[in-house]
């Protein structure tokens, strides 16, 4: 009896022989399931695809993104990179297919036929092949270039193509996506950044002002999922501060402590400036502190901390950005055919909160508070 794909010798003798598998039946419903574990060169020498598109709109599974196959052929070359997820198989030629129970009714071996051709064929090709993947040919695409690669595969027997549709919409449109907020903690927890990334002290810093009593931000910051009623998640904020805090951001020259305490006098620069955008009785009304206001803040924060290295002598303090924030208090700016004060009422500017339309915003008030000023 021959193992195809344990090794590269015996694959390319497997033409004509058997697939010895051990495994485990598992019964739903009263339909028979068979987890193995199977190598991605096994994989591809019994199931195939046949993927959706307007000249095969009764394929199942859906056109291929090369983009995902690249991401996983990068991310199976990286330490500490695990595929657990399951293949999941339709076997069709069940007649093909043996499983016998090895001592009780759910260890069972598991023996298929393997086809006759080509030690790597496309998944595309049927000749001769078992049966069709339900989920995962991305994976098993991607993970091309490591043949011995095992992954564990759970083996329909025989399952109409109504239930199989049935079962890949189940798993592909009703299972919920991990949130971004919620792998932003999990990154921050295992350190799970490159070296040279600022990421992580980012994430430290948006902690500390979510936490600190004297952060103008303290608990407005959505860090876990079952928070609500926040200002910004997590992490859209730390994407912002990484920007300011980065090599190459205005706050480079700065210790860390210095930077987070900077940030700490800016915002609270901007919530003595608009005091109302900031009350929670009546800042329903502005966007500036919803998740538009604050991008726009940070956006316009390396402006405001080089005016105060010309103009304040280099003072961070809330005085001193204040000092350079007072022109945007009764600034006008032209929007359309006219020219609205800058109150940041939802009203009016709650239209430009899209990405182009926050920069278009940003553009134009660092055109009315430029780098320096001209003299008169």
């Amino acid at each position: 009896m021959v193992d195809c794909g344990a090794s590269d010798r015996v694959r390319e003798n497997c033409g004509g022989a058997r697939m010895r598998l051990s495994g485990i039946r598992i019964r739903q419903k009263g339909t028979e399931l068979v987890v193995v574990g199977m190598t991605v060169a096994q994989l591809r020498r019994v199931v195939y695809v046949f993927r959706k598109s307007k000249d095969s709109p009764d394929a199942l599974e859906r056109q291929l993104i090369r983009r995902k196959v690249e991401d996983i052929r990068r991310r199976a070359a990286e330490d500490g990179t695990y595929f657990p997820n399951a293949i999941i198989v339709n076997i069709v030629a069940t007649d093909k297919v043996r499983v016998t129970n090895r001592g009780n009714d759910m260890e069972v071996t598991v023996e298929l036929e393997v086809p006759n051709h080509s030690a790597d064929p496309a998944l595309e090709d049927r000749a001769g092949k078992l049966g069709y993947i339900i989920d995962g040919q991305h994976r098993v695409e991607g993970l091309r270039s490591f043949p011995d690669f095992q992954l564990p595969v759970v083996l329909f027997l025989g399952l109409d193509n109504d239930t199989a549709f049935r079962t890949f919409a189940d798993i592909n449109e009703k299972q919920e996506k991990v949130s971004r907020i919620l792998l932003e903690y999990i990154k921050w927890e295992l350190r799970d950044y490159p070296s040279s990334s600022s990421r992580p002290l980012a994430f430290s810093m948006v902690l500390r002002l979510n936490n600190d009593d004297d952060s103008p931000l303290k608990d407005r910051i959505r860090v876990f999922e079952d928070e609500r009623r926040k200002w910004v998640t997590s992490p859209t904020l730390t994407k912002l501060v990484e920007e300011v805090i980065s090599a190459a951001g205005p706050m480079q020259h700065l210790k860390i402590g210095e930077q987070l305490k900077v940030l700490k006098q800016y915002l609270k620069a901007w919530k003595e400036l608009f005091p109302e955008a900031w009350d929670d009785a009546t800042r329903k009304e502005y966007v500036l502190t919803k998740a538009m206001g604050i991008t726009i803040m940070f956006k316009l924060f390396p402006r405001f901390f080089r005016r105060c290295a010309f103009y304040q002598g280099g003072r961070y303090d809330k005085q001193a950005f204040l000092r350079e924030l007072q022109p945007l208090k009764g600034m006008e700016l032209p929007l359309g055919d006219r020219r609205v004060p800058l109150d940041w009422r939802s009203g009016i500017f709650g239209r430009m909160s899209s990405g182009k339309g926050i920069s278009n915003l940003v553009e134009l008030i660092l055109l009315k508070v430029p780098e320096r000023d001209t003299p008169s």
